[in-house]
């Protein structure tokens, strides 16, 4: 049986992890049933005869979310990307056919380094791993 590592420092940032993730998608049905994100007042916990409930219900369907970190993230990628980057001779030819797949999906490199950067804004750390160009 295989048994994999998992990294304390995963095991420390995945619950951060997962909320960035949700603010960064921005997508309100997680955000409002989140009630690490959206906690019930005090009064909706309280109140009987279902009125607490539905109080919370309604304001779950009258919150807005303003994705920030998507548009704040979206610009700084288009400035560190203003112009498409370019691979030196020697990465070109160390990369070879690669650099116009690099993940085996059809992604290049450029758009490779384009997800990385968005990672990293939002996580705080990226990491590519590189099993073996060309499947050799």
């Amino acid at each position: 049986m295989i048994k994999f590592h998992t990294h304390p420092v995963y095991t420390k940032q995945q619950k951060d992890w997962a909320l960035f993730k949700t603010l960064y998608e921005g997508d309100h049905d997680t955000i409002v049933s989140d009630t690490s994100i959206l906690w019930p007042l005090y009064t909706e916990l309280k109140v009987g005869d279902g009125v607490g409930p539905a109080l919370l219900k309604e304001r779950r369907r009258r919150t807005r979310y303003f994705n920030i970190p998507e548009i704040i993230i979206s610009i700084l990628v288009s400035f560190f990307f203003k112009s498409e980057p370019t691979l030196s001779e020697a990465a070109q030819e160390l990369l070879g056919d690669a650099a116009d797949d690099i993940d085996g999906q059809g992604t290049n490199f450029a758009t490779h380094l384009k997800h990385a950067l968005e990672h990293y804004l939002i996580y705080g750390k990226a990491i590519s791993v590189i099993d073996s160009l060309n499947g050799g």
